[in-house]
């Protein structure tokens, strides 16, 4: 009788062991992921806050023509040294 619990017992600390390394390594994978995921985010946003586009006087909130004067450059990464960036004035008035 007491070989069968012991075997039990054993069998649940092992199913309970199996169990807990499968749940931290999923809680390791997704917050790697999501870090991941952050890192990469951060550094689009730092690159597009870098892009002028949206402050130029060329630029339109058009969905086909965003800039008139160089309309394939529109807020991509090649617009940041743009040569006929124009500055609107008085943006937010």
């Amino acid at each position: 009788m007491q070989s069968e619990s012991t075997s039990y017992s054993s069998e649940m600390l092992l199913t309970v062991i199996y169990f807990f390394v499968f749940a931290v390594s999923l809680i390791i994978i997704k917050s790697f992921k999501s870090y991941q995921t952050g890192k990469i985010q951060d550094a689009t946003s730092k690159r597009s806050s870098q892009i002028p586009c949206k402050l130029c006087r060329f630029f339109s909130h058009n969905y086909y023509l965003k800039c008139a004067v160089h309309p394939d450059l529109a807020l991509k990464a090649e617009a940041i040294n743009c040569p006929d960036y124009y500055p609107r004035h008085n943006i937010y008035k």
